[in-house]
């Protein structure tokens, strides 16, 4: 299981658009702020936030949620934030907020029941976020200051098949990319741990048990009486592909 937690980089007008809506990019103290009419609502949405990157392909998304941290000017105002995604340009389920808080409050939204999520849906050409600040219909003047949105994903990673193991086990754990096989490991087990880059096969493990770990280690164990070969691995963020 893996998370990733972004912050947009760009947005547009949703409804006459909030007013420095770029200060809703960090967590920073800065606001974006939307003062709407009576009955009214201005909103913003905000996009590009860069999981194109983040998210591998093949990934199976498990939690999508919206964090943003907003307050109001007065709880007098029946003052409503709403936010909801937004995928190839169609809106998806509305959350609404009317807790009307006069401090920066955090407020974490689930959209994971909203849709059947795919690493495609959070793609910059197809994500987006839109917040709205909706005042009711009340005479009172409210302003909406958001000081962020971001996203956060959790999602499981691909599942990378390693070819030519015979009657054993092959286990890959953590985030790591595997250029070739792990061939000719009969009867025996292959386990590769933690963030790693495989160039060459371990090959002739015969009945013995091959294990990459740690930084820089690589030990094989019960092989075929000190025949065995292991041929360069690159571990970590060297990643030295050749």
């Amino acid at each position: 299981m893996a998370v990733t937690t972004r912050f947009p980089t760009a947005n547009e007008i949703e409804t006459t658009g909030w007013t420095n809506p770029n200060n809703a990019h960090a967590d920073d103290g800065v606001y974006a702020t939307a003062a709407p009419g009576k009955n009214g609502a201005i909103g913003s949405r905000w996009l590009t936030f860069g999981f194109d990157g983040d998210i591998p392909a093949g990934a199976t998304i498990t939690k999508v949620q919206i964090i943003y941290e907003y307050k109001v000017s007065t709880t007098a105002s029946i003052a409503t934030m709403r936010v909801r995604a937004r995928i190839d340009d169609v809106d998806q389920a509305n959350h609404d907020n009317t807790a009307e808080p006069t401090t920066d409050t955090v407020v974490t939204v689930d959209i994971t029941a909203d849709r059947s999520w795919t690493r495609a849906n959070l793609l910059n050409a197809s994500f987006k976020v839109t917040g709205e600040g909706r005042r009711g219909n009340s005479n009172n003047v409210v302003t909406f200051s958001l000081d962020y949105v971001k996203i956060e994903i959790t999602y499981t990673l691909p599942v990378v098949a390693l070819a030519g193991v015979s009657a054993g086990v092959a286990a890959v754990v953590g985030a790591l990319a595997v250029q070739h096989s792990l061939a000719g490991i009969s009867s025996g087990i292959a386990t590769v741990a933690g963030a790693l880059a495989v160039r060459h096969a371990l090959l002739g493990a015969s009945a013995g048990v091959a294990t990459v770990s740690g930084s820089l280690t690589v030990t094989v164990a019960g092989g075929g009486g000190g025949g065995d070969e292991v041929r360069p691995v690159v571990l970590g963020i060297l990643k030295r592909w050749r």
